[in-house]
């Protein structure tokens, strides 16, 4: 007589033990929490991992932003999941991203700029124009025009008071800075620069500021108190 079969044991029942083996495996933020979601004991379980070995700090997800059902893909796990955005902004482009859901948007070709917290909602219009202030017979000479911005790299949350962004903007000067409290535009960086393959803000015990990669492989570096001096 063939063996009767043991009972197979409800996922939901699975040793506490194990489920944390499971979890330590998943580097993936998205991946804990759909395994937050599969049922009450799993979500149990995985509430003092969150506490005692978080994952790692997630490197940046490739977005699909495709209107109908925007995605990303996740280079952590290799897998594309589905991202759900509020429907205010969904089919705009996005042109930057900060820590805790922030997002630059652009919701036209060069205007209806914002920065929007995709957690909490919260929505910060950025300005459409660039004012430079080009030399003259006179001295300087401030013009405004519209620009269409590329990418947009904060050095802290849109939304606090000592946030400075930098912009990579179709102009001959290529970046721009803006800081909370500007709703009439952006100030364009004083001189002209090469064309821009990259941008980022670093910050360490000995300095801070933007590190930018131009078109010829040069870097060059520019500190935050020297780009907020000729803001106003």
């Amino acid at each position: 007589m063939p063996r009767p079969r043991r009972p197979h044991r409800p996922w939901s029942d699975l040793p506490l033990d194990l489920l944390a083996m499971v979890l330590l495996n998943l580097t993936c933020l998205a991946d804990r929490v759909y395994f937050s979601a599969v049922c009450r004991p799993w979500r149990s379980a995985a509430a003092p991992a969150r506490s005692l070995d978080a994952p790692p700090r997630q490197l940046p997800w490739l977005l699909l932003p495709c209107p109908a059902a925007p995605s990303f893909f996740s280079l952590h796990s290799g897998a594309t999941r589905r991202l759900y955005l509020p429907e205010n902004v969904r089919g705009a482009r996005l042109c930057g991203s900060h820590d805790g859901g922030w997002v630059a948007l652009a919701f036209d070709q060069w205007r209806g700029y914002a920065a929007v917290n995709l957690l909490s909602g919260a929505r910060l219009p950025l300005p459409d124009r660039l004012r430079t202030n080009l030399p003259s017979m006179q001295g300087s000479s401030a013009c405004e025009h519209h620009m269409v911005i590329r990418t947009v790299t904060f050095s802290d949350a849109p939304s606090r008071e000592g946030c400075l962004a930098a912009a990579h903007v179709s102009s001959a000067f290529n970046i721009a800075f803006w800081r909370p409290g500007m709703d009439r535009y952006w100030i364009a960086y004083g001189l002209p620069m090469d064309v821009i393959q990259d941008m980022i803000y670093y910050k360490n015990g000995l300095k801070e500021g933007f590190h930018v990669l131009s078109g010829t492989e040069d870097s060059w570096f520019t500190r935050p108190t020297a780009a907020r001096a000729p803001l106003w």
